[in-house]
């Protein structure tokens, strides 16, 4: 699939919006996985407060973190909005 066509397929959810078949469902898989980034991340926070360090330094740690937690955030932000009527672009 080429980019452009990808970006088309994406702009198109975006705009039209398709209400969910079962919310539900949607909810729940987003709230666990909600729970799994707080949960990783506050793995990670307390392992270094309690002396134990990755082989790399704090700053590459932080960097990679807030790259998926963006990342995550970006898709999370998209599904919702490509997922109902009420608030399409």
């Amino acid at each position: 699939m080429s980019f452009k066509k990808f970006y088309k397929t994406f702009s198109k959810a975006l705009e039209k919006g398709q209400e969910l078949a079962n919310s539900e469902k949607w909810k729940s898989r987003q709230i666990a996985a909600n729970n799994i980034v707080i949960g990783v991340s506050s793995t990670v926070a307390m392992l270094n407060g309690v002396g134990f360090s990755f082989a790399i330094d704090q700053s590459t740690l932080y960097s990679a973190s807030m790259f998926f937690v963006s990342i995550y955030l970006i898709g999370n932000t998209y599904f919702t909005v490509a997922t109902t009527k009420r608030i399409g672009l």
